[in-house]
């Protein structure tokens, strides 16, 4: 009460002066009047015989008279908002093709007969939709232009009634332009067509400024609560009680869930397009991992750079306000590469700590990411294309706004900031992780060219063509992927006469909160902005900008992060008197005068062709075996390669707070249930050329700052303890210097110009190491300590070298390789098997070892794994012959002792069946006695 008292005094809640507040959802009978009318549906169109009558009767439009033909029947001319067979026939093909966003519309394409040429069975929230903006769409191409004309000027007028934010100066003029649309009306339909239902919109303007927004005070929430309440019905005898039952029961149920806090209810659970306040979004599924290639990885790094505001300052406070066409480009292609290495130095000689976030940034992404299909942002659902194309709706479309400087000619030195809209469709969604903590969701879209493929047709909607299309990323210099953040979706219209054009139709999500900013408002589709002039006024009060021309631009202008085009990279701490040229730091050098450099720029053909830079990059495929073409036919192919095991993935735990369990043994080699993952994940990462650089010639050269980050994520992902870095560490350089040399053989090519020579150096080679390599094993990725632990479950002793050479070379049966290793197997199994098992010792089966394989290498234990040392094999090794002789002795002992104490049993049992004996013997002698008397007696 109080509150209301307050408001009423500070004037907060005036006087209504409307009796009695009109249901806006009445006002769809105007627009099934127009639709009716539009497609004479018989019995429901208002223009008929009587309407003709009316005019003549009138006196009016004498053209459009009825009169009665030879035969008596009569005859109507047709009016101009009458349609054809043919316009019929365009007006619903266009809403049968409409496939509108999730939560937008139900399916109004069901409701649209295309036989009878009419629509039925629209819901009311459709019917809504449908004449606020679907109309206007669907008669475009079917109508004359002065019919099209007034029809949008009535959607806009409703249009821009129902927005959740009402502007009161936007208000007074659309009631003004209500009443010129009408007289628009009444020129085009018959008189017939205005009844009650049309005059009221000129009241509805007035109804909002006392009461306020439509949108929360008409009926279709209302509508949509009744039809729950049917649902409450079980007893049609008696129908409000049994609504009444089941709405309490449903209200019980609420109350008490409320109590439930770690339950979803339908109380607390949030909307179908929440994003779970993740300022990326919420991707939907759990997504597929993927290799990121070379030009993808630099795309989606570069761009995430060019939008970070933690890298901002670096990237602004260098600049300098010239034009010149190679700054421009190095700007855009190199900024990362240069990013990477100043901080670098920075970390080194400069003691200032810099934020965790820069240092991430500046190493880039993991070379692994994950794809989805479909993701959330802003209350937005977004599909790719290839989903998008088996459902009835329509979420892959998206269009990006950014800023751009515009010039008015080529002289202009004064640059204005404009807006230009990019349209697209969306193709794959990827998530790049640069740390746990730090990951960004990134849109690869198909973008429309703005000037081959965008175009605004008469009736200002903006149509788009998916032929010509730019950014295709193919090039370094393309700029395909964007921030989720940054899209908004629109959704399109197929153009029923051309069928590569598309009608570009915007929309709002569908939440209350944050829906209205002075700078920024998007209306429903704003691609439809009529001018304010009435249609047949030929007052000129608008002054229209002078046009100016658009500099070219890249995608990385994107939502305010504008970063100009004429820029010079400088160090963020350095005055502005200490600049430092990248140009001769990159080897690029101007002829340009900044003038003219400016006046270069400006031209737009000459700006797009020194943008574009083509990268060396690293080949994809050797020579032998050609690249598939386009259709994916391959010409002159002499190699086909067998598929094999793929690269390794990274592991899904590795950037988790989950740490892998991992223990030491003795012979410091890693071991525990997740060892196999651990050892891929440190395969993947040693694979990473971003971040562990392959210009060094050996591990050994690594950075110490670089292996000490490495040591630290160990620490934290696994429960390893510190003794154990040092040989993990070695095994990390072991794998970089695989994956090295994997690379070098890949794609290094010496002698390229002498093929033969180069052909016998290889055969050369290749014959040389398969003849050192005579005994190859066959565990696969299966380590040698699995095989120890297998034995020792199984026969309770660890096997010894010989064992294990014979294990892994004929595993579970299988033969060996080759011949010579058969027979190695067949006389180590012979020599072994002549000496007793008593008296086998560790020192005996080493030198039947060393008889047959010789002594190992520098720093090598064959048979034994990666990571075990001489020095360390031989401690186990004397350790393990004092531990076999401690173990008989026990067990010798053991044996003893069990031996005694069965004779002492044994001794107990003989005492006392000795016993017993004796008294049967006695018991006997009594028996005889007994005997004895009673013979006596009886004689």
């Amino acid at each position: 009460m109080t509150e209301a008292i307050l408001s009423w005094q500070i004037g907060a809640v005036q006087a209504f002066h409307s009796s009695r507040e009109a249901d806006y959802t009445e006002v769809e009978n105007v627009y099934d009047n127009v639709i009716f009318t539009l497609l004479n549906v018989k019995g429901k169109t208002k223009d008929n015989l009587n309407a003709r009558h009316e005019l003549a009767k009138l006196g009016v439009r004498k053209p459009l008279h009825a009169f009665k033909r030879r035969s008596g029947r009569w005859c109507l001319p047709p009016e101009p908002c009458n349609m054809g067979l043919n316009e019929k026939d365009i007006f619903c093909k266009v809403l049968k093709s409409i496939r509108a966003p999730d939560g937008y519309a139900s399916n109004i394409s069901k409701c649209v007969q295309i036989e009878k040429r009419t629509i039925w069975g629209l819901k009311s929230h459709d019917n809504h939709v449908l004449m606020q903006n679907l109309l206007s769409v669907a008669v475009r191409k079917a109508l004359p232009k002065h019919v099209v004309e007034v029809l949008i000027e009535l959607s806009t007028f409703f249009r821009k009634l129902c927005s959740k934010v009402n502007d009161r100066l936007e208000l007074e003029k659309i009631q003004d332009r209500i009443a010129l649309t009408l007289c628009h009306l009444e020129k085009i339909f018959p008189p017939s067509f205005f009844d009650i239902m049309e005059h009221l919109p000129i009241h509805l303007v007035d109804e909002d400024l006392i009461v306020g927004a439509v949108q929360y005070r008409w009926m279709y929430p209302i509508e949509r609560f009744l039809m729950t309440l049917k649902k409450y019905m079980r007893n049609k005898a008696h129908p409000e009680g049994s609504i009444a039952k089941g709405y309490i029961l449903e209200e019980c149920m609420i109350f008490c869930s409320r109590y439930l806090n770690d339950v979803e209810t339908n109380a607390n659970k949030h909307p179908r397009n929440h994003d779970e306040d993740n300022s990326n979004g919420r991707l939907i599924g759990n997504g597929k991992k993927f290799h990121l290639d070379h030009v993808t990885w630099v795309q989606a790094h570069r761009y995430v750079l060019q939008n970070s505001d933690v890298v901002k300052i670096y990237r602004e406070s260098g600049f300098r306000r010239v034009n010149i066409k190679e700054i421009e480009r190095l700007h855009h292609e190199k900024f990362h590469e240069w990013f990477k290495g100043y901080i670098e130095n920075l970390r080194i000689s400069s003691g200032d700590t810099l934020p965790e976030d820069i240092i991430t940034l500046s190493r880039g992404p993991s070379d692994w990411g994950k794809r989805h299909n479909a993701c959330v942002v802003h209350g937005f659902r977004f599909r790719v294309k290839s989903l998008d194309a088996r459902k009835k709706t329509q979420n892959s479309g998206v269009i990006c706004s950014a800023s751009t400087s515009c010039y008015a000619s080529s002289k202009d030195k004064r640059p204005q900031t404009g807006v230009v809209h990019y349209y697209g469709v969306l193709t794959d969604i990827i998530q790049i992780h640069y740390s746990s903590n730090l990951r960004y969701n990134l849109f690869k879209c198909d973008w429309i060219n703005n000037e081959k493929g965008l175009k605004i047709d008469q009736f200002k909607f903006t149509l788009v063509n998916f032929n010509h299309v730019m950014y295709t990323g193919r090039e370094y210099s393309d700029e395909p992927y964007f921030l989720s953040t940054q899209a908004e979706q629109v959704w399109y219209v197929d153009d029923p006469l051309e069928s590569d054009w598309k009608v570009v139709m915007k929309m709002n999500r569908r939440d209350n909160f944050d829906v209205y900013s002075w700078e920024r408002q998007t209306e429903m589709h704003a691609s439809i902005e009529l001018d304010d002039r009435p249609i047949f006024d030929d007052g000129n009060w608008i002054l229209m900008a002078r046009k100016r021309k658009h500099n070219g631009r890249t995608m990385t202008d994107v939502i305010g992060e504008i970063v100009g085009s004429s820029s010079m990279y400088d160090s963020p701490s350095r005055d502005r008197g200490d600049r430092v040229d990248f140009r001769s730091q990159f080897g690029l050098v101007s002829s340009h005068t900044p003038h003219e450099a400016s006046i270069a720029s400006a031209n737009k053909s000459d700006w797009n062709q020194n943008h574009i830079h083509h990268h060396p990059h690293l080949p994809e495929h050797q020579n032998g075996v050609n690249r598939p073409s386009d259709s994916g036919n391959t010409t002159n192919a002499s190699v086909c390669f067998k598929k094999g095991r793929g690269r390794s993935k990274p592991i899904a735990r590795w950037n988790t707070e989950t740490k892998l369990q991992l223990e030491i043994t003795a012979k410091g080699e890693v071991d525990g249930p997740n060892r196999v993952e651990f050892q891929t994940q440190l395969g993947v990462m040693a694979r990473n050329s971003c971040r562990f650089s392959l210009i060094y010639t050996s591990f050994d050269q690594m950075p110490q700052r670089i292996i000490e980050d490495l040591r630290s994520e160990i620490k934290d992902r696994t429960t390893l303890p510190d003794e154990a870095k040092s040989s993990i560490i070695e095994n990390f350089g072991r794998k970089w210097k695989q994956g090295k040399h994997e690379i070098k053989k890949k794609y290094f090519k010496p002698h390229e110009d002498d093929e033969e020579r180069l052909v016998e150096l290889e055969a050369k080679r290749n014959t040389k190491n398969i003849a050192q390599y005579k005994f190859q094993h066959r565990l696969g990725r299966l380590p040698l300590s699995e095989l120890t632990k297998q034995q020792l479950l199984s026969q309770g002793t660890e096997p010894c070298r010989i064992d294990k050479f014979c294990m892994s070379r004929a595993p579970n049966g299988k033969p060996p390789v080759n011949q010579d290793t058969a027979n190695l197997i067949t006389q180590m199994r012979e020599s072994i098997s002549r000496v007793p098992e008593a008296e086998r010792t560790r020192e005996l089966e080493e030198t039947i070892w060393i008889e047959f394989m010789g002594t190992d290498g520098h720093g090598r234990v064959r048979c034994e794994g990666q990571g075990v040392k001489p020095s360390r094999y031989r401690q186990t090794l004397s350790s393990f012959d004092i531990m076999k002789k401690k173990i008989l002795e026990e067990v010798t002992q053991e044996v003893k002792e069990g031996i005694r104490e069965e004779n002492e049993q044994m001794r107990v049992e003989r005492e006392q069946t000795r016993n017993e004996i004796l008294e049967m013997r006695e018991e006997r002698e009594q028996m005889k006695g007994l005997m004895e008397q009673m013979a006596k007696k009886m004689t």
